[in-house]
């Protein structure tokens, strides 16, 4: 919400947003919502700097200038990569229990709980 307490002219506001993913949506005279514009993707870019500029009606206008941060938060909205395209490993027969063959890595850019995990299958 947007407030002048002028009267007249004076006291009408008006706000914009130039950015190439967000914009400003009027909901009354004294309201705006900002509203998504372009595809967020937080691989690419995980957070914004946006500036918003009021000024009202009067003469000569007066203006306010007030700057957010926006943070996008992460989906899981990506597979996890192999880092080799096989995995082939040799051991010995009679080997220990446990014994490490070979080590097997995937990647997946997501955050947090969407990190990769591993399930072995016994054919």
């Amino acid at each position: 919400m947007v407030t002048d307490t002028d009267s007249g002219p004076n006291g009408e506001v008006i706000c914009d947003l130039k950015h190439d993913k967000f914009k400003l949506a009027k909901i009354d005279s004294k309201e705006y919502k900002m509203i998504v514009k372009g595809h967020l993707d937080r691989e690419i870019r995980d957070h914004y700097k946006v500036s918003i500029v009021c000024h009202d009606m009067g003469s000569p206008q007066l203006e306010s200038k007030k700057y957010f941060s926006v943070k996008v938060t992460d989906v899981n909205d990506v597979e996890p990569h192999f880092t080799k395209e096989t995995f082939q490993f040799l051991t010995y027969e009679n080997q220990k229990v446990d014994f490490p063959i070979g080590f097997i890595n995937a990647t997946d850019p997501d955050l947090g709980r969407w990190r990769p995990t591993y399930i072995f299958y016994h054919q």
